[in-house]
C-alpha cells in the first residue's frame, strides 16, 4: 500500500489551528510516538471554547459530553482484544450471554459501551450482525464502535440507534483507511 505524504501532516494542521480536543495513544503506543505527539502540540493553542456547540451521543438515551457530566465512563469489557470472557462467549457464539456483559457495564455506571469484535479467527461482519442485533435491545446508552476495518465500522453504524462514537480510526497504515471511514 502506497502511503501518501503530506507536509505539514494533517494532525499538525489540526493542532496549529486549535482544532484538536485530545491527542494520545492507545494499546501498543510507544514512548517515542507519545514524545512525537507531545512535540507536535507543544506551544500550540488548545481548542477554543465554542459555548454554542454541545456534544450529544445517543443510543436510546442521550448522553451529553459537558463539564457537568465529566468524566464520561466507557465500558470496555465488550472487547475481544481486552476481555477473555467476552472473546470466549463470542467464539462459542453465545451472543445473548455476551450482551449481558454490556448490560452489566451500564448497570455499574458506564455512559457508553465500547464494542470490539475484531478477531482474526472469525468473520467480524457476521459477528457484528449477530451481536448488535441483540445488544441494541439490552442497553440504552450510546455505543462506541471499536474497529480498524472500514467495512466493519459501516456495518456497526447501520445497527446503531442515534449518534455513536467511532474508535480505533488511526494513521498506522497511512491515511487511506482513515479517509475510507471519514470521507470528508
Amino acid at each position: 500500500m502506497k502511503r501518501r505524504s503530506r507536509s505539514p501532516s494533517r494532525s499538525n494542521v489540526l493542532s496549529r489551528n486549535g482544532w484538536l480536543n485530545i491527542v494520545g495513544g492507545c494499546c501498543g503506543t510507544t514512548p517515542a510516538h507519545i514524545r512525537a505527539m507531545a512535540a507536535m502540540v507543544d506551544g500550540q493553542p488548545p481548542r477554543r471554547d465554542r459555548a454554542r456547540r454541545r456534544s450529544w451521543y445517543c443510543g436510546i438515551e442521550l448522553v451529553e459530553a459537558s463539564d457537568d457530566t465529566r468524566p464520561l465512563l466507557v465500558g470496555e469489557r465488550t472487547n475481544e482484544v481486552g476481555s477473555r470472557a467476552f472473546k470466549r462467549l463470542i467464539t462459542e457464539e453465545k451472543f445473548e450471554e455476551a450482551t449481558e456483559i454490556a448490560r452489566a457495564q451500564v448497570k455499574n455506571g458506564a455512559h457508553v459501551v465500547d464494542i470490539n469484535l475484531e478477531n482474526t479467527d472469525r468473520d467480524e461482519l457476521a459477528d457484528i450482525d449477530r451481536f448488535y442485533a441483540k445488544v441494541i435491545h439490552k442497553v440504552k446508552v450510546p455505543l462506541m464502535i471499536d474497529s480498524t476495518n472500514p467495512r466493519a465500522v459501516e456495518r456497526a453504524l447501520s445497527w446503531c440507534l442515534g449518534k455513536s462514537i467511532i474508535n480505533s480510526i488511526n494513521f498506522e497504515d497511512g491515511e487511506e483507511k482513515f479517509h475510507q471511514c471519514c470521507p470528508w
